[in-house]
């Protein structure tokens, strides 16, 4: 029998109705020689034996022989045979005998199905063995012990090495082992995978987003994909990202930027602000930096901004609201942060934009570092330093009477630890109202502008570096009041010598309060006797544990402490005297000589607020003294206190030569002590101060260390024509 080219196997898919299988693919000696296996649709193999899982028939040398099982296999199902021929020789040659040709021929036929086989082997080891190129020697396996339960792998020369599976592949262990992580922003991972907690943080550089940081690139687009990719975690790392502007309507977002990274603005036409934070909730924000072009000769960009950082609001549902900002660097740029409407615009409307806390807030090249412009707003900063100084920034934009630190024009805005250093006498410090600042360091030579409700607390070392301005003014329509609590303010050794500055100017506004408690001022002039030195001038004035320190100084130093002692000794609002004018002593007053033509009287043309009369003194040709009770019948006073003085007075006189308001004490017996001048001014001093109005006088009084009583006594010079009410002693 000839044995032709073939293979030596053969497979057949079953369709559930085939039974009887052709082998004529194949040839075999004998039904032993094949391997028949079942497999199952899963992959399961059963190996059948003939007789019992299959039966034979016809020839298999000739290629007749059929393969048959019943009943038919389903569909799914496959058979496979295997030819193995075995490996014997059964031919025997006997000496002498005929030559057995059929016996030979049949173990040629043996052997060249073998070697079918054998060919067949090789080409399954050749088409799926591992092998070595030409030339090289295939390396050795280590001992079983060695590579159980290790992972397979080649070290640098090609050898084998085992790693163990047990524990995190050695390759992640080494420097270049990240890079064996696959990752991308475009797949969705499931909760709980490497891949789903590095979605959480995008790289505003990764792909997608793609932004280059190259401070070249315009990178407005790719940063507002990256913000709004759905990551929890917005990442800038090291770089100069240039942007137009843009608004951040974000929610629940954490935004960082690694140290050397930056926002720089590159707008050619007007923007509100280099970033807005809009309807901005429930958001932090690490390490921010915004930047423009300011410190250049010639800025192309600064002049298209109004602010660097704004926050707005135009949802009371879902306004800017719960933001943290800790660490922000603002350079060379006009105007920093802006809550609410840029400056000269409407205040905006009013929205619950609150809960907004920045931290470590520090500026360079800044003229006006925080602005408030939000009703019902409530912005907190704390660890921040604003100091409005020019540094780089250019001259071409940069004016000192523009610039302050703070100013709130509506809203509130709460500073705790924060620095005030401006080192200029033009513009201002603080300005506005709503402002409570707590625990700051406190150094300034410009005003503090005054329209509202303020308060300042705990000022350790304060100092104002001007002898001739004023530290805080107030504008003459603020409502409410000024609050110094806690605080040391002080002016270089000596200046209350030489200089009469006020410590606030409250001139024309007699219905706002200026408070001052538990502080300290040094070298601030208070002597109403002569030149300006009212301290607080207008207004109205509670001073409460107040130390004013001079002794570095020719002038007076005081301590007071405001404690009302109502007066009853006599009538001091004229409300029980005539308006007729003459010289009668009435309401406790009493006139000393006869002066031709001077009167005193009940006064009711023209009040200040809250006064139902007032007492008018009227002198012609000659002068005219008014004295209160005296010796005993005085006014209790507490002996070595410094009192206040306080009454409402204005000059109504054309000419008023001199009008002054003595304190005459007496000792319990009564005997006269001392006589001391608190206030002394004629019609321009009166009229320089503010006093051509009603305004409160407060003047202050040394009580001698006998004091029991007191007297006032009133002196008008010669064409005089002054009216007070309300006289006190405090």
């Amino acid at each position: 029998m000839t044995v032709n080219s073939g293979p030596s196997s053969q497979a057949f898919s079953c369709d559930g109705a085939t039974t009887a299988w052709s082998l004529a693919d194949i040839q075999f000696l004998q039904p032993l020689d094949l391997l028949v296996t079942l497999v199952a649709a899963d992959g399961a193999r059963t190996e059948l034996t003939e007789g019992v899982g299959y039966t034979l028939a016809g020839d298999g040398m000739a290629n007749s022989a059929t393969l048959t099982r019943a009943p038919a296999d389903a569909i799914g199902n496959k058979i496979e045979v295997l030819r193995s021929t075995a490996r014997v020789q059964k031919a025997d040659y006997v000496s002498n005998d005929p030559f057995p040709a059929e016996a030979h021929e049949r173990e040629l036929d043996r052997r060249a199905l073998i070697e079918q086989e054998q060919d067949d082997a090789h080409l399954k080891l050749d088409t799926r063995a591992v092998k070595v190129q030409d030339g090289e020697v295939a390396p050795t396996l280590a001992p079983v012990a060695t590579r159980a339960s290790k992972y397979a792998a080649f070290d640098v020369n090609g050898n084998w090495q085992f790693l163990d599976g047990q524990a995190p592949p050695d390759q992640i262990l080494l420097p270049a082992g990240s890079d064996l992580v696959g990752f991308s922003h475009g797949v969705t991972y499931k909760p709980g995978t490497v891949g789903n907690r590095l979605g959480r943080m995008v790289y505003v550089t990764d792909a997608p987003y793609n932004a280059k940081g190259d401070g070249v690139a315009n990178d407005t687009v790719a940063i507002a994909s990256a913000l709004f990719s759905g990551a929890a975690h917005i990442h800038f790392p090291p770089g100069t990202y240039n942007i137009t502007s843009m608004t951040w309507i974000l929610n629940s977002k954490l935004i960082t930027f690694a140290v050397g990274a930056k926002i720089f603005g590159i707008a050619t036409s007007a923007q509100n602000a280099i970033v807005r934070l809009h309807n901005f909730r429930n958001c932090r924000i690490e390490n921010m930096a915004l930047e423009t072009d300011g410190a250049a000769i010639a800025p192309v960009y600064h002049q298209n901004y109004g602010c660097a950082l704004q926050f707005t609001s135009d949802s009371g549902a879902g306004p800017t609201q719960f933001v943290t900002i800790d660490g922000l660097w603002i350079r060379y740029i006009k105007a920093g942060i802006v809550n609410g409407n840029l400056l000269g615009q409407a205040a905006q409307a009013s929205f619950p934009q609150s809960e907004i806390f920045i931290r470590d807030y520090r500026q360079r090249g800044v003229l006006q570092p925080y602005y408030g412009n939000a009703t019902n707003s409530y912005i907190t900063t704390t660890g921040s330093t604003y100091v409005p100084q020019k540094f780089e920034a250019s001259s071409s934009w940069w004016d000192d009477a523009q610039g302050f630190c703070l100013r709130n024009d509506i809203g509130e805005v709460v500073s705790i630890g924060d620095e005030f250093q401006r080192a200029v006498t033009a513009g201002f410090n603080i300005y506005g109202k709503g402002i409570t600042i707590i625990a700051p360091i406190w150094e300034h030579t410009c005003p503090n502008y005054i329209t509202g409700d303020v308060t300042i607390a705990d000022i350790a070392n304060g100092y104002f570096g001007s002898s001739s301005g004023v530290p805080f003014i107030i504008d003459p329509a603020a409502k409410g009041r000024l609050r110094l609590r806690n605080c040391n303010m002080r002016r270089p050794d000596g200046t209350a010598s030489s200089s009469r500055s006020l410590f606030a100017d409250c001139k024309n506004n007699d219905d706002f309060q200026v408070i001052i408690e538990s502080t300290r001022l040094k070298e601030w002039a208070y002597q109403t006797n002569a030149g300006n030195a009212h301290l607080v001038l207008g207004g109205k004035a509670l001073f409460r544990d107040l130390e004013i320190d001079n002794s570095q100084s020719t002038q007076p130093s005081w301590r007071l402490n405001s404690e009302p002692r109502p007066i009853t000794a006599f009538d001091t609002t004229g409300a029980s005297m005539a308006t007729a004018a003459n010289l009668t002593a009435k309401g406790g007053w009493t006139v000393t000589g006869a002066p031709a033509g001077a009167s005193f009287n009940k006064y009711t043309a023209d009040l200040p607020p809250g006064a139902t009369s007032a007492i008018q003194f009227t002198t012609v040709a000659t002068s005219m003294t008014v004295t209160t009770p005296t010796g005993t019948a005085g006014h209790p006073v507490v002996h070595a206190k410094d009192h206040i003085v306080k009454m409402q007075l204005k000059g109504i006189g054309a000419t008023i030569t001199n009008f002054s308001v003595a304190v005459i004490w007496y000792d319990y017996a009564g005997s006269q002590i001392s006589v001391s001048t608190v206030f002394a001014a004629d019609k321009a001093r009166l009229d320089t101060n503010g006093f051509d109005t009603w305004q409160e006088l407060r003047a202050p009084a040394a009580a001698p260390a006998d004091a029991v009583f007191a007297a006032f006594q009133v002196v008008g010079g010669a064409t005089s024509d002054v009216v007070i009410t309300g006289l006190r002693l405090e």
